[in-house]
């Protein structure tokens, strides 16, 4: 900050991270702030949703991974610019060089989530979508660093699935994450609150199939 050295802001772990920023920003430093998920469209309240609010206004650039995006931020921001998504293709090169997925008609079908279970995810849908598969059994793989909710859990097998978890209690490691996409028949994002997903376009840079709601930038990156 001293120096007046450009800061990007990728993500805010918590709030003292806005406050640090937008004090930069304040005292004259370029601060670039990627904004994932305008709050018009997936609101955080709380301390760190008001630090949060505040670095976004304060910043000198916002940027938004896709043009429909670009209306929501405007409402939070000044001066808003669109950038693509960084691509994927060297992840895939490097952890899935080649595809050891699994075939044939007797298997389960493996529904593959990948990130925390929110309600703006669409957490409260699998149960739903699961019960409209009737033809195979299915296996919910949940890839992230929380351990799914008891409710949420029994709702699944309930809805007559069985769940499996990846990488509870800690972040996911790639050759993990590498090996779920490999075995999924497809990858659900159910998000009717978060605006862009990096783990869909991972997704689909791994041949992974996607179903999702056409809400926010995803609108643009699924078909």
């Amino acid at each position: 900050l001293l120096e007046r050295q450009p800061l990007i802001v990728v993500w805010t772990r918590h709030s003292w991270d806005a406050v640090v920023f937008t004090i930069g920003s304040a005292l004259g430093a370029s601060v670039v702030v990627i904004n994932h998920n305008p709050a018009a469209l997936r609101p955080r309240g709380g301390v760190a949703g008001r630090a949060e609010a505040l670095l976004k206004r304060m910043a000198t650039i916002t940027v938004v991974l896709a043009e429909e995006l670009v209306e929501a931020a405007e409402r939070e921001s000044r001066n808003v610019m669109v950038a693509a998504h960084p691509s994927y293709l060297g992840w895939r090169e490097r952890y899935l060089p080649v595809s050891q997925t699994r075939v044939g008609s007797e298997r389960d079908r493996r529904i593959l989530i990948v990130g925390a279970l929110r309600p703006d995810k669409g957490a409260d849908d699998v149960p739903e979508a699961v019960r409209a598969i009737h033809d195979h059994a299915v296996t919910v793989v949940v890839a992230g660093k929380d351990i799914p909710p008891r409710k949420w859990h029994d709702e699944v097998l309930a809805a007559g699935a069985t769940v499996e978890v990846i990488g509870s209690g800690g972040f996911i490691r790639d050759e993990a994450l590498a090996a779920a996409l490999d075995d999924a028949d497809v990858l659900i994002a159910p998000y009717v609150g978060a605006t862009q997903s990096g783990s869909v376009i991972l997704a689909l840079t791994c041949g992974v199939p996607v179903i999702a709601y056409r809400v926010g930038g995803l609108t643009s990156i699924v078909n």
